[in-house]
């Protein structure tokens, strides 16, 4: 029986056992056998590869965060991760509930619920309690991803031309709007519906008009256009 000290200045990674100079009470040296067994010697804290947010510009609802891990050995599963993430300038975190942590595979996964009165704006997602199977705690991390929280939908504005309730007798119609806003993320697009309809989409947000290719047949029609921002 014997016992050995692992020093932080060691390399990291597989040691081998080895003997030698062993003889019996006769005085026979043994071979010298030098691969008897091997450990690993890991003495470095895990470390983060990869943050996966989704999405990144999120309206209330759910965020999704994967966070991918890279050690000598494996995770401990006694201790699992704390993530959170704190809205901008707000005074306490909020969890997230895990939804998967695969000590193998080094990888965690949790999601948390943006509600429409959370504060706007970036959101800072904290981590701390990783530990890998030899022990190796990683340091509490304050920003380990940001994302941004936009629950306020753009800007209302208003249709002006044809306007409601109107007679036109050129069939060939373009249809026009004001401009709309939005304080957080900005516009991600328009969509016109006619008669119900989505009759284009992606229509660029610096466009406030659209002819329509094809002239309108007689009679009624309505006309609906919505303003999108990043975060749906």
């Amino acid at each position: 029986t014997g016992v050995a000290t692992i020093t932080a200045v060691m390399a990291n990674g597989e040691a081998t056992i080895q003997i030698s100079k062993a003889t019996d009470k006769d005085g026979n040296p043994m071979a010298p056998n030098l691969n008897v067994s091997s450990f690993v010697i890991d003495t470095q804290a895990p470390t983060i590869t990869n943050v996966t947010i989704s999405p990144k510009k999120a309206k209330a609802g759910t965020v999704a965060v994967t966070i991918d891990f890279a050690d000598l050995s494996s995770l401990d599963s006694a201790s699992s991760p704390a993530v959170t993430f704190t809205p901008a300038n707000a005074a306490a975190s909020v969890p997230f509930t895990q939804t998967l942590y695969d000590t193998a595979t080094k990888q965690w996964k949790g999601t948390a619920q943006i509600e429409s009165g959370t504060k706007e704006g970036p959101a800072m997602i904290a981590l701390k309690g990783i530990v890998d199977a030899a022990g190796n705690a990683m340091k509490a991390i304050d920003k380990v991803g940001e994302f941004l929280i936009d629950v306020t939908p753009p800007a209302a504005f208003a249709l002006i031309s044809p306007k409601n309730e109107s007679w036109n007798r050129n069939a060939d119609v373009v249809f026009s709007w004001e401009a709309s806003t939005d304080a957080i993320s900005g516009l991600s697009h328009y969509q016109l519906t006619l008669d119900g309809v989505v009759y284009q989409e992606n229509i660029p947000p610096d466009k406030t008009s659209l002819a329509p290719p094809k002239t309108l047949l007689d009679g009624e029609h309505t006309w609906l256009v919505r303003a999108f921002d990043p975060a749906g």
